[in-house]
């Protein structure tokens, strides 16, 4: 009996991040009169013990208002373990369960919370009554578009009641593809209204940390065609399934398993997972199979004996992937190559890797959750600013590689197994492919390299967008006399230039030329050009109706070498007008081409801060912008019109071998890892 008692207390207590969490969902709810949130919960977070709170407060703390909720589960398994959670918790709530697998049917009108697996309510919805909400649990399985069983039934629901809120809980709240849950036109959910990140459970010892191991053992998926976002099964069986491949692994997992109690490994198909049983069995370890072909009382068993220990190994078939609750597993083995985020995630950069986000570059180190960076949206091929999810810095594994590319217009350098932004040239569509996997292309391919965030343009005129060009690079501010003066050879064709952006703004301004006196460049001054400067005053039209010419002090919140925030509002269109004036003021003047030079090299001396923000700028507009360092300390924007960037194949026609990915052992050793909602970021190295 106190044994009992304990347990019941200990569900009722629940972890400080699990209040939390219901909270920002009640918070969430009371801002938001519409719309469909998600919970993103990750593995270990207890979704649930969440789930059954959140239904026990939805019943019972609004006595007035009936409040009837159906939970809805994908398999078996989850059913079972939220009854159970559901049920310790409280036994003031009227349960009903419909399950064909666990043959329960229960009248559903007068039920509180109905706890149903998909396939058992979908064909008759009407039995479940008018409700007020549906909880989906592991909800990145609900397709995309508005077809499927879930879909379905979710539509059917609101036809009994048009005001249903559907919640969803999951850990990995985005597809296969990498897509989020909560983008796209025909999207179901609206918002991620509270997240339990594993950086999170990890830091406050809820989770224990992942450790690889080196297993010596490589097997290369090159060759296997991919489909929907993965690989080929039976062309990857057909690489697996091999006899002594399979002896080695089955060597490998009980070497490294002989300290671990619980082991849990995965196979590519039925046969597979067999052949690695029996390999396992074999070496003096009871290890048996559980696959969709398994019958649901074997099944039961199976599962069962592995909780309670009497089963040591256990090997399945894409089954037990989501909301497994063994606490005594301590192994897995993931024995088949995967494309799939969602099944095996791991994108981690190097040291000198900076990432972009909305208050500058970043390094490793000063990332921290919820910080706003950029990413690159896969569908539209648009920069989109969104929040960090978790942040992990590590270092590098046994086995585990650093692959990357130094190049005049590239530098990267991440994990062997982070997911690259990639394109071939005659595809249609980017996708995600692992660096180790990009390397062996043997096509030139696109990575994007910028990407536009579709800003409109902001309240300047054309003529004052170049103006402020002009003073950020030849412009200097008169602290006396508040004036702006901008200096420039008295014979350069760019005067014309000057004079035009100064009338176009309606300025007040005067020209004086300039003797230059004393030594440049070791050289007496005299041998060189006279310096025009071109004086525009700060305050308003001195007569008094306001019709005279103006100064510059309506342009004072950007008038700042420094970038401010006032440079956000540019559209692409406008900041290229920008660094054309900045191009025409300090660019690379070449006197021995007859072409038009595609890359700027715009000088902005030792500005440093004023460097990074424009690069920043650039890549937010889809206009490349690298950041080089010379001998002399001074810095140059080299600027094109190009959002991505071509990395070279194995195929080689030259001896031009720079952009290509290669193996990199002589980089740091620490790394880290960064999760965003689209899965994507964008980073500089090295400039």
């Amino acid at each position: 009996m106190l044994l009992v008692i304990m347990l019941s207390i200990f569900k009722m207590n629940l972890r400080p991040y699990q209040v939390r969490t219901l909270e920002q969902l009640d918070t969430w709810f009371a801002a938001n009169p519409d719309g469909n949130p998600i919970v993103s919960a990750c593995v270990g977070a207890g979704k649930s013990i969440m789930i059954a709170e959140f239904c026990r407060r939805a019943v019972l703390d609004y006595p007035d208002y009936r409040t009837r909720i159906l939970m809805l589960v994908p398999s078996k398994e989850l059913l079972i373990q939220n009854i159970g959670k559901l049920s310790h918790l409280t036994q003031d709530i009227n349960i009903g369960i419909v399950s064909a697998s666990l043959c329960r049917k229960d009248t559903a009108f007068d039920k509180d919370v109905v706890i149903a697996t998909v396939g058992s309510v979908a064909k008759n919805p009407g039995q479940l009554g008018r409700l007020e909400i549906i909880l989906v649990d592991e909800c990145h399985l609900i397709n995309r578009k508005e077809t499927g069983q879930y879909r379905k039934l979710i539509a059917d629901c609101q036809r009994y009641n048009p005001d249903l809120r559907v919640i969803g809980l999951t850990g990995t709240p985005f597809r296969g593809n990498g897509i989020w849950l909560t983008e796209g036109k025909e999207r179901l959910f609206t918002d991620i209204a509270a997240r339990v990140t594993m950086t999170e459970l990890l830091d406050s010892g809820f989770l224990s940390p992942l450790v690889t191991a080196d297993t010596g053992i490589q097997v290369s998926a090159s060759e296997v065609r991919q489909s929907n976002g993965d690989y080929v099964v039976a062309e990857l069986e057909k690489l697996l399934d091999d006899s002594e491949l399979t002896k080695n692994i089955a060597k490998t997992i009980v070497s490294l398993g002989k300290d671990r109690n619980r082991w849990l490994v995965y196979g590519v198909t039925v046969a597979h997972a067999t052949h690695l049983c029996e390999a396992i069995n074999a070496l003096g370890i009871r290890a048996e199979v559980v696959s969709a072909q398994t019958p649901a009382k074997e099944r039961g068993r199976i599962i069962n004996d592995f909780k309670r220990g009497k089963l040591r190994c256990l090997c399945n078939v894409a089954v037990l992937t989501t909301g497994f609750d063994v606490p005594e597993l301590d192994l897995i083995a993931l024995v088949r190559n995967t494309k799939s985020p969602v099944l095996y995630t791991q994108v981690c950069l190097d040291d000198e890797t900076e990432i972009l986000s909305a208050s500058g570059w970043k390094r490793r180190g000063e990332i921290k959750i919820g910080d706003i960076v950029a990413g690159f949206d896969m569908q539209n091929g648009l920069a989109k600013w969104q929040p960090v999810l978790s942040c992990v810095n590590r270092e590098i594994s046994n086995g585990e590689r650093l692959v990357s590319i130094d190049s005049p217009h590239l530098n990267l350098c991440v994990t062997d197994s982070h997911n690259l932004v990639i394109k071939s040239r005659r595809a249609k569509k980017w996708m995600l492919q692992t660096a180790s996997d990009a390397m062996k292309r043997l096509d030139q391919s696109w990575l994007p390299i910028g990407a536009d965030m579709g800003i409109q343009d902001c309240s300047l005129s054309d003529r004052e967008v170049e103006f402020i060009g002009w003073f950020l690079t030849d412009g200097s501010l008169n602290k006396k006399t508040n004036a702006i003066q901008i200096s420039q050879r008295s014979t350069a064709k760019e005067n014309l230039d000057i004079v035009s952006v100064l009338n176009g703004c309606g300025f007040r301004y005067g020209k004086t030329v300039i003797q230059r006196n004393g030594v440049v460049f070791n050289n007496d001054a005299r041998k060189y050009d006279n310096t025009a400067v071109y004086s525009i005053s700060h305050g308003d039209a001195r007569i008094a109706n306001g019709t005279g010419l103006k100064g510059w002090n309506r342009l004072s919140e950007w008038i700042n070498k420094d970038i401010p925030d006032a440079f956000n509002l540019l559209s692409k269109r406008q900041l290229w007008l920008m660094l054309s004036a900045m191009n025409k003021a300090n660019g690379r003047k070449s006197t021995q081409t007859d072409w038009i030079e595609k890359t700027w090299e715009i000088c902005v001396g030792h500005r440093e801060k004023m460097a990074d923000r424009i690069q920043a700028l650039c890549i937010t507009r889809g206009i490349r912008c690298n950041v080089s360092k010379r001998k002399d300390g001074q810095l140059f924007l080299l600027v094109s019109d190009k959002q991505v960037a071509t990395i070279r194949g194995k195929t080689v026609h030259d001896n031009n071998s720079n952009a290509v990915l290669k193996y990199d052992d002589h980089s740091s050793k620490m790394v880290w890892c960064v999760e965003t909602p689209m899965g994507t970021l964008f980073t500089r190295r090295r400039g």
